[in-house]
């Protein structure tokens, strides 16, 4: 799906899953472990920049979830995000171990969201419904702006100020 076609979708009236993971990776993991990541319409590539613990960003997008990599959680300043391949659904709900030595997942925060767009990108406005960060972001509207970049792996996030 190009990145037009998936703002588009996400820019419908029902709100669609997210979740933010922690990944923590055994030490002589990569991610991918193949050295590739797939672009967005499903070639593999490009290096991964992926190496050791992250964060994952999901977001429900038929038939999996539209993952990016960080090494940090967004602040208002804008930092490197690597899009991953599509990931299965069952990450809305698990955290745990990951077979075949990939390290575990915890769950940081989860939520519904919608997606505005306007002429440079996109906005995503997450409504957070659970999270293990801090109880007064329950209930908040937190605003992420995703970029693309010409590379179709590197994107760039930040966290919007309240308006």
């Amino acid at each position: 799906m190009s990145n037009e076609a998936w703002f588009a979708a996400l820019s419908s009236d029902a709100p669609a899953r997210w979740v933010w993971l922690r990944h923590r990776v055994e030490p002589s993991s990569i991610i991918p472990r193949d050295g590739s990541v797939a672009s967005v319409d499903g070639d593999a590539s490009s290096t991964a920049r992926v190496v050791g613990d992250h964060f994952d960003l999901m977001f429900a997008d038929h038939p999996g979830l539209r993952t990016w990599a960080v090494d940090r959680l967004p602040g208002v300043e804008p930092h490197l995000a690597w899009l991953l391949p599509v990931h299965r659904t069952a990450y809305l709900d698990y955290q745990g171990v990951i077979s075949g030595g990939r390290g575990e997942v915890e769950r940081l925060a989860a939520g519904t969201f919608t997606a505005i767009e306007d002429s440079t990108g996109f906005t995503l406005e997450l409504n957070v419904l659970e999270t293990s960060l801090a109880e007064h972001f329950v209930g908040r509207i937190e605003r992420l702006r995703i970029e693309s970049s010409e590379e179709p792996t590197r994107w760039s996030i930040r966290r919007l100020r309240p308006s």
